[in-house]
């Protein structure tokens, strides 16, 4: 099997099996807690070290691309999105970039296109409005080639938008205004290749800090057991999910497919499609019956790489009963490191949170421990606006219902964003 490149930060290739694992190179960076990490879940020599381990700065290192090619690595797992630079990179050292191709990338990213994709295919997707017509709804004003949180401003009313437009004056061509839609934010993760091979992930609760009635912080995702909604609603939630997929097919899509809609009054509107790995994708990769599908990694390299996968048209959601969830801590502004936590395994039972190890297996089978994440230098003594640390927990953190943390999730919350790691 190909050798394959990956870096740790994606967090994916610690929760691999041992058989997919073994021909894995892992790019980590030095002085790191994460080097550790690795180090316990890793063989020495599948490890790359470097002075830095985001994928920016490691193309830009010299030696970089000289150890791929030692080791006779052809393949780089891409983590998040890709580039032009990167591809000029991947290009000219002849390395080939497991990721969802640019150009697919930037088209389905793009609101505005995508919006209009679904308006023509007719996929339940709330009213679009036009910018030069007074609205006195609440609406959501997007910029159409930001993503997360980036570039959302959302309006309760006439004035809201009217200064929320000022601040976009020079860019109109490029934004999009629709109505808001109350419910629950909800994300599906769509896997195809390019024989229209295709399955369907579980649902997730997007979860985040609100401010005046709206999403403001993204805190993470909380999966969803499949039985948490009527049959009705479920039949309908698959009904739109095939729809988009065929009109994925069309547009020829290769990768995986991150839909987020919302669930109103039991119905669900697509709002946007993420191309790219996501903070899912390490519980897909690793939870039984949480994809439509037992071999997901596989079925993923071998969709960027060209291979033949077994022919799989699965076009339901799966029966899943996981109730784990992901728990990004982050800093707005500047601030100073108390302490950074190792990473590694955690066991929080009765108020009180211990180390367990760094080995990725005490995760595995046992509900009250939680992978604790990283990338915090130990020489860095403050940061600006960052993720500190992120949670990968077994267990709900969240409540489904509202989104927001629930007893265990803030008090781990505000065990290592006030206790361990920040000095306010």
């Amino acid at each position: 099997m190909n050798k394959i490149a990956v870096f740790i930060n994606s967090i994916d290739p610690v929760f691999l099996e041992k058989k997919h694992k073994k021909n894995l190179f892992v790019i980590v960076q030095k002085d790191t807690n994460c080097k550790i990490f690795a180090k316990n879940n890793f063989n020495k020599d599948q490890l790359i070290i470097l002075n830095k381990a985001d994928i920016k700065s490691a193309i830009k290192i010299e030696a970089f691309a000289t150890i791929l090619k030692k080791n006779n690595i052809k393949y780089l797992f891409i983590p998040h999105r890709t580039s032009e630079e990167i591809d000029k990179w991947c290009k000219k050292n002849n390395i080939k970039p497991l990721v969802t191709e640019l150009r697919q990338q930037k088209r389905l990213e793009n609101k505005l296109y995508f919006d209009k994709l679904l308006k023509k295919n007719k996929i339940p997707s709330p009213k679009t409005l036009k910018l030069n017509k007074k609205t006195s709804r609440q609406c959501v004003l997007q910029e159409a080639s930001s993503f997360g949180m980036f570039g959302t401003k959302f309006c309760q009313n006439r004035r809201e938008l009217t200064d929320a437009i000022k601040t976009y004056k020079f860019q109109k061509r490029n934004l999009i205004l629709r109505e808001y839609l109350d419910g629950m934010s909800i994300g599906v993760s769509i896997f195809m290749d390019k024989d229209k091979n295709y399955f369907f992930s579980g649902m997730r609760r997007q979860c985040f800090e609100y401010k005046n009635g709206f999403p403001h912080v993204f805190l993470g995702i909380q999966w969803i057991p499949h039985g948490s909604f009527p049959a009705k609603t479920i039949k309908e939630i698959n009904k739109v999910l095939e729809k988009l997929t065929k009109t994925l097919i069309k547009e020829k899509f290769i990768g995986v497919a991150n839909i987020d809609f919302i669930l109103h009054n039991n119905k669900p509107y697509v709002i946007e499609c993420n191309p790219r790995m996501s903070s899912a994708t390490q519980h897909l990769f690793s939870i039984p019956n949480l994809c439509g599908s037992k071999n997901v990694w596989s079925f993923i390299i071998n969709a960027f790489n060209g291979e033949k996968n077994p022919e799989i048209q699965n076009g339901e959601l799966p029966r899943h009963s996981f109730r784990g969830c992901l728990l990004d801590i982050d800093a707005k502004g500047k601030v100073n490191i108390k302490n950074i936590p190792k990473v590694g395994v955690y066991t929080y039972k009765n108020k009180k949170i211990k180390f367990v190890s760094r080995s990725i297996r005490d995760m595995r089978g046992k509900n009250d421990n939680f992978l604790l994440f990283n990338e915090l230098s130990g020489k860095k003594s403050s940061c600006r606006t960052t993720t500190l640390c992120t949670i990968i927990s077994n267990k709900p953190l969240f409540d489904i219902s509202t989104g927001k943390l629930n007893k265990d999730g803030k008090y781990i919350y505000n065990h290592f964003k006030k206790e361990i790691i920040l000095l306010e």
